[in-house]
């Protein structure tokens, strides 16, 4: 009875994602997702051989942004595949889930408590169904998660029951965030999440990894100098102890095309890296705490994503930061060699 027809520009398309739900998979029928920025369309009960070749036509037309330098990985295959028995140790493990799963199992009983009636218990039914998704049910959605390189972006398979595709593209990626929660890091696991343009949240393109395969995605994307701005420390002086109890993890590092600023405390640390062309406005900040033991922060505003803020730095150090982050964003982006 209704009928709707869109269209959209080639050039405008970002993502173009197949996803597989269950009864799909059954019967042999997908459904392909186009996104543009601000929107997208669904084409629904594609067999398999046509979803994979329109979406191989389409992402032939796809175009890189006018005026944008975007490099091309020569490798094209799997870069990463999560095992079953890690995925799930990793899920266990995550400090920040269990305090969420222990709050919700606290409050289930709270009725019981108060009323003394057995079936107050029934209360606990509905944090129950929280509990699983926060534990066994992000098993079988994460479940096969594998990251491949193509040529200009990558592509993300996962699922159990309904299987998904997802493909990002280089030059849409505007940060990196990799975050490591304090059970994991007895076997340096990390989590590595990327900012798109466009979005809220955080698209996650590694659920659970060794710190080596995290900085190798990070290097076939950005090149070796993205990883040395990881893996160099340049901590706040020792007086910031008296601002902030986060003083000792606490560092920011400006090198020639990337940044790279590390936060956290007791369950997580984060580590926040982005292309210093990216960089739209840098602010000194400086509070009266602050300014009573010489200290000031840096907070850049980057396109796309969290903005990253250098905290605590000492004022002078934090000016010369500044100084450097505008001057790296001035020379605009840079190209990176890959064998």
């Amino acid at each position: 009875m209704f009928r709707s027809r869109r269209r959209f520009e080639l050039g405008h398309i970002q993502e173009v994602d197949i996803h597989w739900p269950l009864i799909g998979r059954l019967i042999g029928v997908c459904t392909l997702r186009v996104s543009v920025a601000g929107s997208s369309a669904r084409l629904a009960y594609l067999g398999a051989e046509q979803a994979q070749l329109l979406r191989a036509e389409i992402r032939r037309h796809m175009a890189a942004p006018a005026g944008q330098q975007v490099s091309r990985p020569a490798f094209t295959g799997e870069l990463l595949s999560v095992p079953g028995r890690m995925l799930a140790q990793a899920i266990l493990l995550d400090a920040r889930t269990m305090t969420r799963v222990l709050k919700a199992v606290a409050l289930g009983f709270v009725p019981y408590l108060l009323l003394g009636e057995p079936l107050a218990l029934l209360s606990l039914a509905g944090s129950l169904g929280w509990v699983w998704r926060m534990t066994a049910g992000r098993w079988p959605a994460l479940y096969g998660w594998t990251v491949t390189a193509l040529q200009g972006g990558y592509r993300i398979d996962h699922g159990m029951l309904e299987r998904q595709h997802t493909t990002l593209r280089h030059e849409r990626i505007q940060a990196v965030l990799i975050t490591q929660p304090v059970l994991w890091r007895r076997r340096d696991w990390v989590t590595v999440s990327v900012a798109l343009p466009g979005q809220a949240g955080l698209t996650t393109l590694a659920p659970v990894a060794t710190r080596h395969q995290a900085e190798d995605l990070v290097e076939r994307l950005w090149g070796a100098t993205a990883v040395e701005a990881v893996r160099t420390r340049a901590p706040a002086p020792q007086r910031a102890r008296w601002v902030t109890a986060r003083s000792r993890v606490l560092s920011a590092v400006v090198l020639p095309g990337y940044a790279a600023v590390r936060r956290g405390l007791f369950l997580r640390s984060v580590v926040h890296v982005w292309p210093t062309a990216k960089v739209q406005q840098v602010a000194v900040e400086q509070g009266p705490w602050q300014r009573r033991w010489g200290l000031a922060s840096v907070d850049i505003a980057a396109s796309g994503g969290p903005h990253p803020v250098a905290r605590h730095r000492d004022a002078g150090e934090a000016a010369q930061l500044a100084e450097a982050l505008r001057a790296e964003s001035r020379r605009g982006p840079t190209a990176v060699a890959r064998g």
